[in-house]
């Protein structure tokens, strides 16, 4: 009975993992109607321009550089503060470390996005002219505040998560595209004061989170007890996710060889990519990643199969995303963004382009449910093995194909990338849950860890 009560506390019960998924993908598909809206307003107000090149190609330096950060400090610090959630000093330690880390990599990156502006323009759009260049070190150096505000959340968030404050985490992020909404609702934005926006739409989710869960908010306790995130993860997690954030900036760096108006191409498609991904992955990822962390020396056998379900269900859903989507993609672009500036053949590239994305969308899923599989048991080399094949593939199939095909090249050569990398990682995640469930069935059964004991001895005083 203690045993079973235990493993409870452990894992979580089916029935309420179901239930904190459905609510949070619910949740995140209110978001996404919100940011479909901003998506809708910024293309009809915006359009296909030099501008907008710009714009997107300050954004995706703003993402990929603080989702490096915030996504490696959240990977390694969720599953130590979900196992600390009951030891108030330990957790204040880890919250302590994340918090420091964060603002000094934060700080480093926006002096290297302000003082370096030219130099980063000149990488991020190496087919652009000088003028081009020119908007795009000034966008760049507006949008650097972000530098500090996205890690910020993605440490709240992060937080918010352990806490299992998964529908109010997810509610948060409707607060974010509201200010880019009120300007592009003016009638005369232009791509400066949507820049602006981001900004503050970061700053008003930051103050809900905050505001909501105390426990999301930074701490930096002088008298904190030793860390207890070491160098060596950080190191590892961070190497995998500066592999993976590479990709957007290949992406939109040989759009940029194709003339006005490619990179904001790309760029629409991988938002509107990117968004129907977190409708239909975020809840899942959120409550089953801080589920699976909580025992990765002694995974309980409702963990085990609750990886290989999900790397089931996940894979039918990638398979109808390749079969469907080549099909309605163009058609639905026309639906949802034409209109105002955004013209029908802005509209078809765009389609087609998502279109051939893809079967990248379906193996970008699967890798992000595996990835999440392997950190939480602390497998690492798989995960720098897929990271490097995706960078890899990525960059030379697109090379390559947009020799023949132009600019959808580019998108063949993202999902030759991703598939790749999903490969790896299903493999490796599959390998992983095949080897814990013969342990179990060798052992009969895990013991409860010295954490987990004390957890339910908290649990059985309760009682």
């Amino acid at each position: 009975m203690t045993t079973e009560r235990g493993t409870l506390l452990a894992t979580g019960s089916g029935s309420s993992a179901a239930k904190a998924v459905g609510l949070t993908t619910v949740i995140t598909a209110l978001v996404y109607a919100v940011t479909l809206l901003q998506q809708v307003l910024y293309a009809r107000a915006l359009g296909v321009s030099a501008d907008t090149d710009a714009l997107g190609a300050a954004l995706a330096w703003a993402v990929g550089t603080t989702g490096l950060v915030g996504t490696t400090l959240a990977t390694v610090y969720l599953p130590r503060f979900v196992r600390a959630a009951h030891a108030g000093p330990e957790a204040i330690a880890l919250r302590t470390q994340a918090t420091t880390i964060a603002l000094v990599v934060a700080a480093a990156l926006l002096a290297v996005t302000v003082l370096g502006a030219p130099l980063v323009a000149t990488l991020l759009a190496p087919g652009g002219d000088a003028v081009r260049r020119e908007t795009l070190a000034g966008l760049l150096r507006i949008s650097a505040p972000l530098e500090v505000t996205w890690p910020l959340v993605w440490l709240a968030l992060g937080a918010a998560n352990a806490r299992e404050r998964y529908v109010l985490a997810a509610a948060t992020a409707m607060l974010a595209p509201l200010p880019v909404i009120a300007i592009l609702l003016t009638g005369s934005p232009n791509v400066q004061l949507v820049a602006i926006a981001y900004v503050g739409g970061t700053i008003l989710q930051l103050a809900a989170l905050w505001g909501l869960v105390p426990a999301s908010r930074p701490v930096l306790a002088r008298s904190a007890s030793p860390s207890q995130i070491a160098a060596r993860d950080l190191l590892s997690v961070g190497i995998v996710f500066a592999l993976l954030s590479l990709i957007p900036f290949e992406v939109r760096g040989l759009a940029s060889l194709h003339g006005v108006g490619a990179i904001a191409i790309a760029d629409y498609a991988s938002r509107l990519v990117l968004a129907g991904q977190q409708v239909l992955l975020s809840g899942l990822l959120a409550v089953t990643f801080t589920r699976w962390s909580r025992s990765p020396d002694a995974p309980s056998a409702a963990a085990i199969d609750s990886v290989q379900r999900t790397l089931v269900l996940v894979g039918f859903v990638g398979v109808a995303t390749i079969l469907v989507l080549p099909v309605v993609a163009v058609d639905l672009t026309r639906i949802v963004l034409g209109g105002g500036r955004f013209g029908s053949a802005d509209a078809d590239a765009v389609g087609t382009f998502v279109a051939w994305m893809a079967p990248g969308i379906a193996g970008h899923m699967l890798l992000m449910v595996a990835v999440r599989a392997l950190f939480a048991a602390d497998r690492i080399g798989p995960l720098i093995a897929a990271a490097t094949a995706a960078v890899s593939i990525t960059l030379v199939v697109g090379v390559l194909a947009q020799v023949v095909w132009g600019l959808t090249g580019v998108a063949a050569g993202y999902s030759a990338g991703y598939l790749a990398a999903a490969a790896v990682a299903v493999w490796a995640a599959r390998t992983q849950t095949s080897n814990d469930a013969a342990r179990r069935s060798e052992s009969g059964a895990f013991p409860i860890p010295p954490r987990d004991a004390s957890v339910l001895a908290l649990h059985e005083d309760v009682r």
